[in-house]
């Protein structure tokens, strides 16, 4: 009888393992496919493998106007067996020495990903990693820039950049730039969520709310942040859930999963 018991039991454990389990909206490192938030996970494990393999001498080739400071951008895209699809892969740097040490590592050297999930109409993923080092002057190294340093400086560094953000319906506009349009995302996914919340708020509250959207264009809470009691962040899930897909992220004309904060839900 313990032993039925005992088979039942890891029956019902692994079901309920098998419905926590994250759905990979985009392929990840190995060893950050059970993390908390496996995304956030592999893109600063990538920024720390690509950092790693600059060199004095990867960049002693830079310009003397960017002996100060320079700047990497590199993209790649990942197949369903994980492996890197070396003509899909971009780097950008004023260092063309560095350009090319990247460009190996990431085609011939970086470790096999682990795939998205297989429900997904683009099994491909692509991942982009943009950086600035500047030089810290007492020192000599590089260390990498803020965005609001790159900002206060001026600086334009050469980046990749997306063809186009997530789009909500009624962003779609070839007036506007790709701020613009991620701007309006945002602003209509809030203004959203505030039209269909229809949990009665007692107490005063707010809820800081970043959401994915995958490639297949889905809405899915990413995280919430604030002072709300769980009853309210579940009608915040149950409101984004029932969104209808808009149109996905695209770089080099790939559907791609993205996230943005779409602002503060306020009850007063």
């Amino acid at each position: 009888m313990m032993k039925i018991y005992l088979f039942l039991l890891l029956l019902c454990l692994k079901g309920f393992a098998q419905v926590e389990r994250k759905v990979l909206t985009q392929a990840v490192l190995p060893e950050c496919k059970n993390d908390f938030n496996p995304k956030l996970c592999s893109e600063q494990k990538l920024v720390d493998l690509l950092s790693s393999t600059i060199t004095n001498e990867a960049i002693s080739d830079l310009p003397e106007s960017n002996k100060d400071y320079f700047s990497l951008s590199a993209f790649f895209v990942t197949g369903r067996d994980g492996k890197v699809i070396p003509g899909h892969t971009e780097v950008r740097s004023e260092s063309i020495k560095l350009k090319e040490e990247i460009k190996l590592y990431i085609n011939s050297k970086l470790p096999n990903v682990t795939p998205k999930d297989l429900k997904f109409k683009e099994q491909r993923s692509t991942h982009l990693v943009n950086l600035t080092f500047f030089r810290n002057p007492e020192t000599g190294n590089y260390y990498i820039a803020y965005p609001s340093e790159i900002k206060e400086k001026k600086i334009n560094p050469d980046y990749i950049t997306y063809d186009n953000p997530a789009l909500f319906p009624g962003c779609v506009s070839e007036g506007l730039s790709i701020a613009e349009q991620l701007e309006c995302t945002q602003k209509k996914t809030l203004q959203n969520i505030q039209k269909k919340y229809s949990q009665p708020v007692k107490i005063p509250l707010y809820m800081e709310i970043t959401v994915i959207v995958d490639s297949d264009g889905h809405i899915s809470v990413d995280k919430i942040m604030g002072s709300s009691p769980d009853e309210y962040e579940k009608e915040v899930y149950r409101v984004i859930n029932s969104f209808p897909n808009i149109q996905p992220a695209m770089i080099h004309g790939i559907a791609t999963s993205t996230s943005f904060g779409v602002g503060r839900l306020i009850f007063k």
